[in-house]
């Protein structure tokens, strides 16, 4: 495949040609949704989860909102829907969701570290004070 085909306006929002590799969009879209709950879950079992409950809530959101707009997209594109089904419409969301994926790093490198930091200054300052 060209470059050139890549960036036909054409080429990208057309609809009609078989839909290749609808496999790959599937278990990738798929398993978006699969990790959104398995991330979850494994945060919300970490002694540290208050820390972590605002990131965690923004992981899940993220990669639920992308994964069921990446189905949607794929089985519209299976059944040749023109708007929702064409080529950029799958770029678009794939791009948003590295672009979300990129976020939700800067936040846990800003916010998230200083919330854990609190917490265990937190929790060491409680251990060392009598409960009356």
């Amino acid at each position: 495949m060209k470059l050139n085909q890549l960036i036909d306006r054409e080429y990208l929002l057309s609809t009609n040609e078989k839909f290749k590799y609808w496999y790959i969009y599937l278990s990738f879209f798929g398993g978006l949704v699969f990790l959104a709950f398995l991330v979850s879950l494994i945060f919300r079992r970490q002694e540290d989860y208050e820390a972590k409950k605002s990131l965690q809530k923004q992981f899940f959101w993220v990669y639920i909102s992308f994964g069921l707009l990446g189905l949607a997209s794929v089985f519209a594109r299976s059944q040749i829907l023109p708007v929702f089904g064409n080529r950029i419409t799958t770029f678009i969301i794939l791009g948003l969701f590295f672009a979300a994926n990129v976020y939700l790093i800067i936040y846990f490198f800003k916010v998230t570290k200083k919330e854990q930091l609190k917490l265990a200054q937190k929790k060491r300052k409680a251990k060392w004070l009598k409960k009356n």
